[in-house]
């Protein structure tokens, strides 16, 4: 559990480096996708240890949530 812990901090600091683009085009590289759909491939790849809140898709989109449907 100490290992996880661990592993789950580092990918924190990563996200905060701007590590959620890298995984959002790596997502959308292989299909086009929505919001919960690359939140949810998101957490298969980093092992279940991060599930994003699709509020950062939008940061990193620079598109408002509200212009979305």
């Amino acid at each position: 559990m100490v290992e996880k812990n661990k592993i789950a901090y580092e990918y924190e600091i990563a996200m905060k480096k701007g590590f959620i683009g890298i995984l959002i085009l790596l997502v959308l590289n292989k299909s086009p996708s929505y919001g919960y759909k690359i939140s949810k491939e998101i957490n298969n790849r980093t092992l279940g240890l991060w599930n994003p809140p699709l509020q950062k898709f939008w940061t990193f989109m620079d598109i408002p949530p509200y212009m979305i449907s």
